[in-house]
């Protein structure tokens, strides 16, 4: 990322190009039509906004109140959701955080930018496409100031996440708590100098291990509506485990990543920044916690694909928007409401579309389960607002229908043949025109470039294995 090309805002902006028609050639001849081999120095217009972006690491939309959660798990979070465009359906491109987090800053597929896992096998490090540029180039460019606050080893420097930030913080070890991580960004809210700025904070409390600090520990005991919600799902004919444990200790996390970000917010307020900022809100992925079997994520269902995601944009009414849509569509969906961010340049790479400028809904929103390297084939997954094919290349696909199956229980292929044959098309030519794009945008002599020790040791201790 960050090649040090730079694009014009091109004619990609009216109208949008959505991802999912746009022909590959000629997505990407209007995107190398916009590059000047220089440097972008726009300068923000007066009126231009500040802008946070919190990234919720291993964050189920369902454990959210303003998601429908019987448990109240997230009251600041919710009050924000009252006060924000709130999506119900943003489905990841795959359930691993470095993926995802590169297809939010890029606003591209995992296919495409080339990150397909935190890791590849035999230890070795992605590289991300040195020709996209970042949400944070971006931002440097129009005359922001730059800073991140990540919390864990998947988002550190050398995932290539850090280009386009004044200030990068890590934290020393694997992973730090939300409360730690908020210290680090208050001290650099207070040196900030005049002018807008650009601020992403990273949370990974939500995440396997599982320790609530302190009486979030305790917080929540299995009771009625918690058997409820897991024989809903069916949880206990999957696994041979407990689950109640784990979601109880899963929910305080996020009870007390809810009170964090209330801090966090409260902070902005006193010093004066929240009346001119948007606020964007989303998570990388969710947990299985159990749920089809699987207790982590990296793998297609539901649970583990379906994020939280909430847009606070000054002027902007709030609303619930139901129409399903992508992981990289969220920043040119945000643009597209938030007028005040002069960040329109990261279109003409763009991938993603601003749903809310299209009418109904598109042919679907692909996902990937995680894999060792771009060329791997496994699991691939197209979800509608009312479908969802999974495509196994080793075994036979299988069709849900949403509507009367939630919870994915249900394989209903062999009553809808004519549905998943539509579908699967769908699938196929979308991976076909992702793959076509990621050709064009990776170069092919690119060398592989071993992980430092430390940092692979770190992401090891976390639980991933380079198969999550």
């Amino acid at each position: 990322m960050g090649g040090g090309e730079s694009r014009e805002e091109g004619s990609l902006n009216s109208p949008r190009i959505h991802r999912r028609f746009a022909s590959t050639p000629f997505l990407l001849s209007l995107w190398l039509l916009g590059c000047d081999g220089g440097e972008h120095d726009a300068n923000p217009a007066v009126s231009a906004s500040n802008l946070v972006a919190l990234t919720l690491d291993t964050t189920r939309a369902d454990h959210f109140g303003a998601y429908g959660y019987f448990r109240d798990t997230t009251p600041r979070i919710d009050a924000l959701a009252k006060e924000s465009l709130v999506f119900e359906r943003c489905i990841a491109p795959m359930a691993t955080t470095l993926p995802s987090h590169t297809s939010l800053m890029t606003a591209t597929d995992p296919l495409e930018h080339g990150i397909v896992a935190n890791f590849k096998d035999r230890g070795l490090r992605f590289r991300p496409s040195p020709r996209l540029k970042t949400l944070a180039e971006v931002a440097r460019g129009a005359g922001y100031q730059t800073g991140a606050f990540v919390s864990a080893a998947p988002l550190k420097r050398q995932s290539g996440i850090d280009a386009g930030f004044d200030v990068f913080d890590e934290p020393e070890e694997a992973e730090r708590t939300a409360k730690q991580t908020n210290r680090r960004v208050k001290e650099w809210l207070a040196q900030l100098e005049d002018g807008p700025f650009f601020l992403w904070v990273h949370y990974f409390d939500p995440h396997h291990g599982y320790r609530p600090p302190g009486q979030f520990a305790s917080l929540y005991q299995t009771d009625a509506a918690m058997d409820r919600y897991l024989q809903e799902r069916d949880f206990d004919s999957k696994i041979t485990s407990n689950p109640r444990h784990d979601i109880n200790r899963y929910d305080g996390e996020i009870r007390f990543l809810d009170e964090q970000i209330g801090r966090l917010l409260d902070e902005l307020e006193a010093r004066g920044k929240w009346q001119n900022t948007v606020l964007l809100m989303v998570a990388d992925h969710g947990e299985g916690l159990g749920q089809h079997g699987e207790p982590g994520h990296g793998s297609v269902w539901e649970e583990q694909l379906h994020v939280p995601l909430l847009m606070r944009i000054p002027g902007v009414a709030p609303q619930r928007i139901s129409t399903t849509l992508g992981i990289p569509d969220v920043l040119p969906t945000l643009l597209g409401q938030a007028e005040s961010l002069p960040f329109q340049e990261l279109l003409s790479q763009s991938s993603g579309a601003d749903v809310m400028s299209q009418a109904g809904e598109g042919p679907g929103i692909l996902s990937l389960e995680v894999r060792k390297n771009v060329e791997e084939e496994a699991r691939v997954v197209l979800t509608t607002s009312r479908w969802k094919l999974i495509h196994d290349p080793e075994g036979p696909d299988v069709l849900f229908d949403r509507e009367a199956d939630p919870f994915e229980l249900k394989d209903v292929l062999e009553a809808h043949p004519a549905v998943a044959d539509r579908l699967s098309s769908q699938l196929q030519e979308q991976l076909a025109t992702q793959r076509e794009r990621g050709a064009e945008l990776r170069p092919s002599d690119a060398s592989e470039e071993a992980m430092d020790p430390a940092l692979l040791e770190e992401l090891r201790a976390l639980g991933y294995t380079g198969d999550e």
